[in-house]
């Protein structure tokens, strides 16, 4: 008779939890931040982009298939609609991938799993059908169909229109159907459209090179109509659509060319891009104009992220700490919390060859003071670098206090400006980033020491945040440490991190440039004729 060999459980594992009930899995946002940005603020300021919705020809690409999947009459069925977007994606990407001009930097929709089988169809002469992404409906389904239905061109399945109730995708009317045709112009004298659109044999290479060549992703503005089109999808005034939608995605892309002026960088570099928000913030707060009510937004939401970054760093060290320092049954928290406070709670750091000494028993409101004094006008950009890659809490305390100082900028708005749409949006969790300032205020009004500041940060937004959050995720076990019996426990797995979350600045760059607002120049960045264009309509 054999014996069951179980693995042991994670020290501090509850003696009354069957290991079995449980799936051990790292997570996702352990104290509840990163869904504040890509729940809450970025579907504000920028509605209809996904942050892999990237190039501006997919939206014209997959209008085309749901035109060609109609206009052929095949079986309106959700199995066959999703074999046809599949397939006709494996073959448009195996096109991208053989483009001269987009070389192996190249990534269409399935790349990943593309690239082996074009290398080897280019060997043979021909590549044979495939489906794209190993999902319904492939790369539409996952990253353009809710955009091409948000922007008013796309009817999804189930939809009712009239009396009918669809069985299929379909496109909304004409608008839609311009921008479908103006892709199949690009391509209606290709052998490949005319000959090897459906069908299952092989498609030689030279043939999708043909495509490539005629309409790959990088070449949209080499159909300047379909361009305008597509263009006008994310841009126009449409009915049906909500006004401040196609107004706040106007201002996202032209903020960026705006800004590009002073520092072409910002445009692929969304470090840079924060700083130059910043900037922008100080010089534009009191304007009363459309470009500062845009400024203050996308800078609350930096904002925001700067508070999330500080809260990172003391994420890491609390979670260190624990594992270094806490027994396998734990401490109880007032221990921990006094522990913290006496050996982290004093440090230094190198600001700029300035170094700036914090000790755990004076006011922090002196260290707020040190703080204005020394770091002066560095931007909060290379502060936030700087304490990421010092790691210690005095660095995210620093960072945490330049930014409240800088605060004071806004200080004078009204509570329904632009700044504060978004910066009172939190989460179930934690709160937004005004919310976060006035328990900081209330805190700071008591004048604590900095070693209670630290203990206040951590046992508030860290501890606590994470135990209610992992505490709603089981039956997956996705705790660091756990709050059990009165004592606070460590685990060295799950093993989860975070960071900024996306806030679409890749996908605004490449979109920007594949519609014609801006171009790579010889040195730098050049905004296009159009790009000031749409710089004039959203700014005036």
């Amino acid at each position: 008779m054999s014996a069951e060999v179980r693995a042991a459980p994670p020290p501090g594992w509850p003696e009354w939890v069957d290991q079995d009930d449980f799936e051990v899995k790292d997570g996702r946002d352990p104290i509840g931040l990163e869904t504040i940005t890509t729940d809450r603020i970025v579907p504000l300021l920028v509605p209809g982009v996904l942050a892999l919705s990237t190039r501006a020809r997919y939206f014209s690409f997959h209008l085309f298939l749901l035109d060609e999947f109609a206009r052929r009459r095949l079986g309106p069925t959700r199995e066959n609609q999703s074999i046809f977007f599949r397939t006709r994606e494996f073959e448009y990407s195996a096109a991208v991938l053989l483009c001269p001009r987009c070389g192996p930097t190249a990534a269409p929709v399935g790349a990943q799993s593309l690239r082996g089988i074009v290398r080897r169809g280019k060997a043979k002469g021909e590549i044979a059908r495939g489906f794209s992404v190993d999902s319904d409906f492939g790369g539409y389904g996952l990253y353009y169909r809710s955009p091409l239905r948000d922007l008013g061109l796309v009817h999804q399945r189930d939809t009712v229109v009239g009396e009918e109730t669809l069985p299929v995708d379909v496109l909304t009317g004409p608008r839609a159907k311009k921008i479908a045709a103006a892709f199949r112009r690009a391509i209606e004298r290709t052998t490949y459209y005319r000959r090897y659109f459906l069908g299952e044999q092989p498609i030689p290479v030279a043939v999708l090179r043909e495509v490539a060549e005629a309409a790959c992703l990088c070449r949209l503005t080499e159909s300047p109509e379909e361009a305008r089109l597509v263009r006008g999808a994310l841009f126009d005034d449409v009915e049906g659509l909500k006004p401040d939608d196609v107004l706040r995605r106007r201002e996202a892309f032209a903020l960026r060319l705006q800004l590009a002026d002073a520092e072409p960088g910002v445009l692929t570099d969304e470090a840079a891009f924060r700083r130059s928000v910043w900037a922008a913030l100080e010089r534009h707060v009191d304007d009363g104009t459309r470009l500062s009510e845009t400024v203050q937004r996308w800078a609350a939401l930096y904002g925001k992220e700067y508070y999330q970054e500080s809260l990172r760093i003391l994420w890491g060290e609390v979670n260190w700490f624990g594992r270094e320092r806490c027994p396998a049954d734990g401490l109880a928290p007032h221990t921990f919390f006094a522990m913290m406070r006496d050996e982290l709670g004093a440090g230094s750091l190198d600001i700029g060859g300035t170094e700036l000494l914090v000790a755990r028993d004076e006011p922090t409101n002196d260290v707020l003071h040190r703080v204005r004094a020394t770091v002066g006008s560095w931007p909060l950009e290379e502060l936030r670098a700087l304490a990421l890659d010092s790691g210690t809490c005095v660095a995210a305390l620093v960072l945490l206090l330049s930014l409240y100082d800088r605060l004071r900028t806004v200080e004078r708005l009204p509570v329904d400006s632009a700044w504060y749409e978004i910066a009172l949006e939190g989460g179930g969790n934690q709160p937004g980033l005004a919310a976060f300032v006035a328990q900081l205020r209330h805190h700071l009004a008591d004048e604590p020491a900095v070693g209670d500041t630290l203990v206040w940060l951590a046992r508030r937004f860290i501890v606590a945040a994470h135990d209610r959050i992992a505490s709603s995720k089981l039956p997956d076990f996705t705790f660091r440490f756990r709050l059990e019996a009165g004592r606070l426990r460590f685990y060295t797995k799950p093993g989860v991190d975070f960071g900024l979350a996306d806030s679409r600045h890749p996908a605004l760059a490449t979109l920007g440039q594949d519609m014609g607002l801006w171009h790579d120049g010889a040195d730098t960045a050049v905004i296009t004729v159009k790009g000031r264009a749409l710089v004039k309509a959203a700014f005036g």
